[in-house]
């Protein structure tokens, strides 16, 4: 068929067909000709090779900061973590101040490197790619960080966090409530003794904060553990004492442990006592965990005691 016999397409639905396309979201940043600091918002990014390191972006014709990324020689992709919304929306505003309120610091190439990002990966001009109504910015990698906080997503003009927060968790849930959280550190997995005598996850009745002493947060508080939380990682519901318990466990990074006592156990896949955890659950998503992070690919699941079902991948 001929570029002249294809079908026209409703621009407005085309738009919205795209958004259904789950992304992140990302600031791009570069210094003008006249050294001011520059940058859009834009989810329009991904790898296009390891050897070489390329990435790309694209940036509207239309956009307030075309010329300046036109002749940049570098440029900066900041991931946005799922706590910068008010950045995104600032960077796709009409503000001329767009860096006014954001702390930022110039990459070894001279482009802003943004704060509390959860990556960010500083380029040099490799290629400009005219493409209808934008152009696409391919960059070779010169440098390039990555955090633990969670990336921002963004699918059917909304944002997505892949955490799920406590105020969530209370009005999701009405039964009984657990909340868990399988911690690595250097390959090695957090073990606690429960108050049954055997080993098993860190667990409470909520995620809660760290003045909470009850709460998932304030358990580890108290225990002298400091840990980011990473992904959702498992879903499941099973019945204690005559009641139905829902269980939410978060995979997570043990920064600190402040001191191992004797209530913890850090341990490695060929040290970890199996016999010793009594719940059954735990067992089965630990054996899972441990197989997913050898390929470090990681799925949510959810559903009874018994059966799992995948949701969805996560990195």
């Amino acid at each position: 068929m001929q570029d002249n016999m294809l079908p026209l397409f409703d621009v407005k639905a085309f738009r919205s067909a795209l958004g259904t396309f789950l992304t992140g979201i990302t600031v791009v940043t570069t210094i003008d000709a006249e050294g001011i600091p520059r940058g859009f918002t834009a989810n329009s990014f991904t790898s296009v090779s390891l050897e070489p390191p390329l990435v790309l972006v694209c940036i509207g014709k239309g956009a307030s900061t075309y010329g300046a990324f036109q002749s940049a020689g570098y440029f900066c992709v900041n991931i946005l973590s799922e706590e910068q919304k008010n950045i995104s929306s600032r960077f796709s505003s009409r503000t001329a101040e767009r860096f006014s309120a954001v702390k930022w610091r110039s990459g070894a190439c001279g482009s802003p490197v943004l704060q509390d990002v959860s990556a960010w990966f500083e380029c040099k001009m490799h290629q400009q790619v005219d493409a209808g109504d934008h152009l696409v910015l391919i960059g070779r990698v010169a440098d390039f960080a990555q955090s633990t906080a969670n990336p921002l997503g963004y699918c059917r003009g909304a944002y997505v966090t892949p955490s799920l927060m406590q105020s969530l968790l209370d009005s999701a849930f009405t039964s009984q409530l657990r909340v868990g959280v399988i911690l690595e550190s250097s390959g090695a997995l957090l073990l606690h003794k429960n108050e049954a005598g055997g080993l098993g996850l860190l667990t409470a009745s909520s995620l809660g904060s760290r003045d909470d002493p009850s709460s998932l947060l304030g358990r580890a508080e108290r225990l002298g553990l400091k840990f980011s939380l990473s992904f959702l990682f498992s879903v499941f519901e099973d019945e204690v004492g005559g009641k139905n318990r829902v269980s939410v466990y978060y995979r997570g990074i043990l920064e600190e442990t402040g001191g191992l006592d004797g209530s913890l156990v850090l341990a490695t896949e060929d040290q970890i006592p199996w016999d010793q955890i009594i719940d059954d659950n735990e067992v089965r998503m630990l054996r899972r965990f441990i197989r997913e992070a050898q390929d470090k690919v990681f799925s949510v699941y959810s559903g009874g005691n018994q059966v799992t079902t995948p949701l969805a991948v996560s990195g």
